[in-house]
């Protein structure tokens, strides 16, 4: 907040609403993930390692496979999903421009983030939270020397430049630690499914896109109605990209997505 003010007065106040958009998917799919594997986690810490590290690896996958195309999702409809929420009173079109170039900025990170929480749960249940709190320390540190580099030249998004950089590393250095203390996740498929998940995100973020920029032209920029429906209707093209594409990959988990939800809602 300090640098940031630094930056403007609205800095604050793009910074605040970027990080809102933010949580929801982290909050969403890994908070909620990495809380719903924790207790298998922890009773396979002290037993067979592969069952610990198959439970892990499931995870990640899964986490990976939801969290991508939300990031392109997010980053190619930053500008009408802000508009649709946040574009009302004394919130301009300027600041709407603004709250989405920091929100893709901050998006780099997204994917990092989100496999760093799950190896840091796994690093609780083996007891262990003496070196995940070693590496936040490290990995401010680098934040802050990266926040305070940056700002002059890049001002406001030195900050969220900086806040990628500081996932990239937290999440280099728990992959580091998980492969020194268990052997690494090689050969549970965490990485084929990154890289596919990867391309199908790539095609949700391009259908996305591409629905939006069809519809615009028609649709009132101001009227909420004509905003709702713009996202919701880019929304639904980047979902149905996103399902056709993790078909033909043979995207497992997002394959068993559909009987997941339904088994949840049955309960």
């Amino acid at each position: 907040y300090n640098l940031a003010i630094r930056t403007g007065d609205a800095s604050l106040t793009y910074m605040r609403w970027a990080t809102t958009l933010i949580q929801f998917p982290l909050g969403l799919v890994v908070t909620a993930m990495s809380l719903a594997i924790l207790p298998t986690l922890s009773r396979q810490a002290h037993g067979r390692l592969t069952e610990f590290k198959e439970t892990l690896a499931g995870g990640i996958r899964l986490v990976t496979t939801l969290i991508l195309p939300a990031t392109t999702g997010l980053f190619t409809l930053a500008i009408p999903i802000i508009t649709l929420l946040f574009e009302h009173g004394e919130f301009t079109h300027q600041d709407t421009l603004m709250t989405a170039l920091v929100l893709r900025v901050y998006l780099i990170g997204l994917p990092f983030a989100a496999v760093d929480q799950m190896l840091v749960f796994a690093s609780y249940a083996r007891e262990d939270t003496l070196r995940p709190a070693v590496v936040g320390v490290i990995s401010i540190v680098i934040y802050s020397i990266t926040a305070i580099l940056l700002l002059e030249p890049m001002g406001l998004l030195s900050l969220m430049i900086a806040d990628a950089t500081k996932h990239v590393v937290h999440t280099i250095m728990m992959l580091w630690l998980l492969r020194k203390r268990i052997g690494g996740l090689a050969g549970y498929g965490t990485g084929p499914t990154a890289i596919k998940s990867l391309v199908a995100a790539m095609a949700t973020g391009l259908a996305a896109y591409g629905t939006g920029e069809l519809l615009a032209p028609f649709l009132s920029p101001t009227a909420l109605a004509s905003r709702l429906l713009l996202v919701a209707a880019a929304a639904v093209a980047g979902v149905a990209a996103f399902a056709g594409l993790a078909y033909l990959l043979n995207i497992s988990e997002a394959k068993a997505l559909p009987q997941l939800l339904l088994k949840r809602v049955r309960k």
